[in-house]
């Protein structure tokens, strides 16, 4: 028997040296989670998952929100908590040998929302406003796929809508279809990129710059938003988060390749340690979009994101993003146009004195560049095109008090641009500079907890901009414009989130914005035998907006949010568009005003089971002054006017449902709604012809007239009434085979109309993608780090309309509105320069494999 216990004490003692030597060498990681009020939340899925690896750990908190981990292996790790009725929320933490290593994960109640991400980098009242529709999309949903663009990345993400812009890569992005009636860059939504504005102060955003492979998560904070926002903001902000270092640890490096002789080569390398974090993401992305003539584009961006942490109080990130642009256009079509030849083909190399009979479109341009008589030419003889450079500093300090951090952030953005896009080509520089400090204190309030934000900013550009005609051969000719001018800006912003209990909280908030803008222009008007005539313009405008707010959050029931909210928007126009007459040429346009708008939102979000959730939002905006684009035809400039008064009202819905979560666990149904009716409530247009041109109407000259009509109750141009977006996704995890997934999606888009008296409109469409993805298993090295991707987008070779600007109606001498089909003046036939064709069918594979 004492031989026996002899065995055993000695078995059992080297069982505790074992732990004791694992203990030393592996780590634990305890936490707890808990909502904004500091209520513990049970049954919630924790995730945790070694930074740069697809390996995952899980488990759910206690009923005390409660959760351990055991046993990891030092290093990084990635956090995630999820709850049915909150968002998603990011932690990043570092595990050392021997230690456990303490995590809060704080979830806020989602809004109306699918697959929010909620950073913990962060926790800046802006980058996720209480009480507001919050819709979202993060990697988790985009890193199977080979996105060509942005555009892929945000196609079910509720409330947003895109279509292309000016070139391949210029999207242009809608909250609510904030930016449809605008084809090109992406206005009345501020853009950020990691909590820095990368949207001007005039209010242009481009989405150029944004390589979807860079981003951990997109946010789409939705209605009006001057209140924290400041100018611009009409219909919300949208925000970028690029991959943190201890996401990436390491280096990851991918290629994509695809039709049209597609190429894209990235990389990421980050690291992370206790005091600092960095990522850097390099690209270059490449393609001749030949479907159509003239399409293609070559663009290189750097983007890079470091934080230092001095002390425990002080953190301090470092933003860097330089993006090189070289990309040839097409000329957009009429509708007659379109159908009858879609993709241009056969429209190459086209010079005559006459437009060309095979519906091919083309500029008109001056033989000699100044003046006299005028040639047509298609874009690849003119060489239309842009070739653009933005560059991007920005810094921000961080200071931790008790119960509060103050903020205080300043970033410098130049644009640089050539854009031969017409007949006449735009060249010029716009520094700019923005500095922003806030201080938010998160604490008890009369015995309730309070969330109280205060800040305000400085905002300044310099605007320059040159005009001159081009030749035939796509060389300059004269010089017809200069305008120069400053935009300066001061702000303050107010806002208080004071809960009322555990299931309810309400929102106050004011924001004051004073613009001052000023420019100068001279234009130069030649003949062909004589010096130029000038004429000189002066603008100087200075605006002062308010903007209000009020909201308030319900949990009716753990499975059910209900929020509603009243916001307020302004945004005062570019100094650019003050140049460019409704005849689509450089001139005056000083009637210009501000727009400002007010909005209601009512929203939902119910669990219906573990297995499907429901939301949605309803919202009406009422418009003063909005400002409203439209082309006057092929190779003229787009021109901007004001709208007394016009009112946006729709729904937003969204559904995340797994139909069979017991026998088929992978299967997933996703879907998004946006039903958007816009429409004129007082708008009175003047439209003329011949000789009449110009002048005040009503008036009705023998070689011309002038009339004007009345648009109230119209639906404004540009807008889609209907989108929706569907997926249904498969994924098949086997640690043997590694892991496979699949989905199909399809993406419909409604018809809509061109023109103001809405006479002429786009067809409808539907687009249907197709993807596999495979993440081979683990435990077989360098091939285990790869993961792979195939996408056929437009699997149907669909034709249809990849975007629409707006056109300008047209009466015949007599005063009669052309029709918008069946004759030759018909805008149908007449209304060039709106449309661009969809991609056809394209295939684009890729991977991406982890050092």
């Amino acid at each position: 028997m004492r031989i026996k216990f002899s065995c055993f004490a000695l078995f059992l003692m080297s069982l505790m040296t074992i732990h004791a030597m694992n203990a030393q060498t592996t780590a634990t990681l305890h936490g707890t989670v808990a909502d904004a009020t500091g209520a513990l939340i049970s049954d919630a899925s924790i995730t945790v998952k070694p930074s740069g690896n697809e390996t995952a750990y899980t488990s759910v908190s206690n009923r005390d929100g409660e959760f351990t981990f055991r046993g990891l292996v030092p290093g990084s790790y990635e956090v995630i908590a999820e709850q049915t009725g909150f968002n998603r929320v990011y932690r990043t933490v570092k595990l050392a040998a021997g230690q456990t290593t303490e995590v809060k994960l704080t979830l806020s109640v989602n809004l109306v929302s699918q697959n929010i991400t909620v950073s913990a980098q962060t926790a800046a009242v802006t980058e996720a406003p209480l009480a507001q529709t919050i819709t979202s999309v993060d990697r988790q949903d985009t890193k199977d796929s080979a996105d060509f663009t942005i555009q892929e990345s945000l196609e079910l993400v509720p409330g947003v809508t895109t279509i292309t812009g000016n070139g391949p890569r210029d999207i242009s992005i809608s909250l609510r279809g904030s930016n449809d009636r605008q084809s090109y860059g992406i206005r009345n939504a501020l853009l950020f990129e990691d909590g820095f504005q990368v949207t001007q102060p005039d209010g242009l955003g481009r989405a150029d710059l944004t390589d979807p492979h860079a981003y951990e998560g997109i946010d789409a904070v939705q209605g009006p938003s001057s209140t924290i926002y400041g100018n611009n903001a009409n219909d919300g902000a949208i925000f970028f988060r690029t991959r943190p270092g201890a996401e990436v640890s390491g280096v990851d490096f991918g290629t994509d390749v695809g039709s049209y002789q597609f190429l894209n080569n990235y990389m990421t390398i980050g690291k992370a340690e206790d005091n600092y974090d960095y990522s850097i993401f390099l690209s270059n992305v490449r393609g001749k979009q030949n479907y159509i003539p003239n399409f293609e584009f070559n663009t290189a961006t750097a983007n890079i994101l470091a934080t230092f942490s001095l002390t425990k109080q002080d953190r301090v990130t470092f933003k860097f993003i330089n993006n090189d642009l070289d990309t040839a256009l097409p000329v957009r079509l009429s509708l007659n146009q379109f159908l009858a030849n879609p993709f241009q083909k056969g429209c190459v190399g086209y010079e005559s004195s006459s437009a060309s009979t095979s519906s091919c479109s083309t500029d008109h341009v001056y033989v000699n560049g100044i003046a006299g008589s005028q040639v047509y030419v298609t874009p690849d003889v003119i060489q239309n095109g842009r070739h653009d450079r933005r560059t991007i500093v920005g810094g921000r300090w961080e200071h931790d008090f008790s119960d509060t951090t103050w903020r205080t952030q300043a970033v410098w953005d130049d644009k640089d641009i050539d854009q031969p896009t017409g007949a006449t080509t735009a060249r010029g520089s716009t520094p700019s500079f923005i500095l922003d400090s806030d201080v938010t204190r998160t604490g008890m309030l009369l015995g309730h907890h309070s969330v109280t934000y205060a800040g305000g900013c400085f905002k300044y550009e310099d605007t320059n901009s040159n005009g001159y005609n081009l030749t035939p051969n796509g060389s300059l000719g004269a010089y017809t414009s200069g305008a120069f001018g400053t935009i300066t800006g001061a702000c303050i912003h107010l806002r208080e989130e004071y809960s009322l209990g555990e299931r309810a909280t309400v929102v106050g908030g004011i924001g004051y914005e004073h613009t001052t803008l000023s420019d100068g222009e001279t234009l130069y008007t030649y003949t062909s035998t004589a010096e130029p005539a000038t004429a000189n313009y002066n603008v100087n405008r200075v605006y002062n907006n308010v903007a209000p707010e009020a909201a308030i959050l319900v949990r009716a029931t753990d499975s059910l949010a209900l929020h509603a909210r009243l916001g307020t928007g302004y945004g005062t126009p570019p100094n650019s568009d003050f140049f460019v007459t409704p005849q689509g040429t450089y001139g005056l346009n000083a009637t210009l005003q501000a727009q400002t708008n007010w909005g209601i939102d009512f929203g939902a979000d119910w669990t219906v089971a573990r297995n499907i959730v429901l939301s949605a939002t309803g919202f009406y905006e009422r418009f003063a002054n909005e400002i409203v684009s439209q082309s006057p035809g092929a190779g003229l400039l787009s021109y901007n006017f004001n709208i007394p008064s016009s009112a946006h009202r729709g729904v937003v819905t969204a559904i995340d449902w797994h139909p069979l979560p017991q026998a088929v666990s992978g299967l997933r149904l996703r879907a998004a709604y946006q039903f958007d009716a816009q429409v004129y409530r007082s708008y009175v247009e003047q439209l003329s012809a011949g000789s009449g041109t110009g002048n005040v109407c009503p008036i009705l000259l023998s070689t011309g007239a002038c009339e004007t009509f009345n648009r109230a109750g119209n639906r404004i141009p540009g807008v889609i009434p209907n989108n929706l977006s569907l997926r249904l996704a498969y994924e098949r995890p086997s640690s043997k085979e590694g892991n496979f997934g699949s989905y199909l999606e399809a993406n419909y888009r409604s018809a809509f109309w061109l023109d103001n008296a809405n006479l002429l409109s786009a067809p409808s469409s539907t687009v249907m993608n197709f993807d596999l993805h495979y993440d081979p298993a683990a435990g077989h090295g360098i091939w285990s780090r790869t993961h792979f991707y195939f996408d056929l987008q437009n699997l149907a070779n669909h034709t249809f309309v990849g975007s629409a600007s707006n056109i300008t109606d047209t009466i015949t001498t007599a005063g009669i509105e052309n029709p918008g089909y069946g004759s030759s003046t018909a805008l149908a036939a007449t209304g060039t320069g709106a449309i661009y064709a969809g991609a056809p069918r394209l295939s684009i594979g890729g991977f991406r494999i982890k050092f």
